[in-house]
């Protein structure tokens, strides 16, 4: 982190960081970006400093400007300093678990069909199969809605919520 943070109590929030290596950090990356270096990068979850937790988190393929989870699990605000040291990468190896050529990219279309046609797979075999048609043929027409994998799940400030704890904390 470049600057200090104060995380309110009982908040989660994402802090950009740097990744420090023997060399400043964003020189390294400048150098290794055209080594076609597939290696991932992980947090580890523990506790950066007393009362804040870091998540174990996948990080971008950068040295800068890395969004790392914190979360204030105490009752008060807690600042954590700009030169505060979060704690120590793992390398993780991405692969392909069915061959060793890289990951195909799926089209959108064969997502969209694919998962309706895991939808379609779990109507009780006792629908009529007028019912299976119109419930396919909206499930298509509102394809895009659905996440296709576990990483395009996204984020969105323009609504808020509030969850109603009554006397309890909440969790976070």
């Amino acid at each position: 982190m470049n600057d200090d943070v104060i995380i309110p109590p009982m908040t989660q929030m994402n802090v950009e960081t740097k990744v420090i290596f023997n060399t400043p950090a964003c020189e390294r990356r400048t150098e290794r970006q055209h080594t076609g270096d597939d290696n991932v990068w992980a947090t580890e979850a523990h506790e950066a400093v007393r009362g804040v937790l870091v998540a174990r988190t996948l990080l971008p393929n950068r040295a800068c400007k890395v969004p790392v989870q914190l979360f204030n699990v105490t009752d008060r605000p807690v600042t954590v300093r700009g030169a505060t040291v979060l704690g120590n990468l793992e390398r993780l190896h991405a692969f392909s678990a069915q061959s060793n050529t890289p990951l195909r990219q799926e089209a959108p279309a064969d997502a969209e069909k694919r998962i309706v046609d895991e939808v379609m797979a779990k109507v009780d075999p006792s629908v009529p199969d007028e019912f299976k048609t119109k419930l396919r043929q909206l499930l298509m027409r509102y394809s895009s809605v659905f996440s296709k994998d576990e990483l395009d799940l996204g984020f969105t400030d323009l609504v808020t919520h509030r969850i109603d704890t009554g006397d309890a904390r909440p969790v976070r």
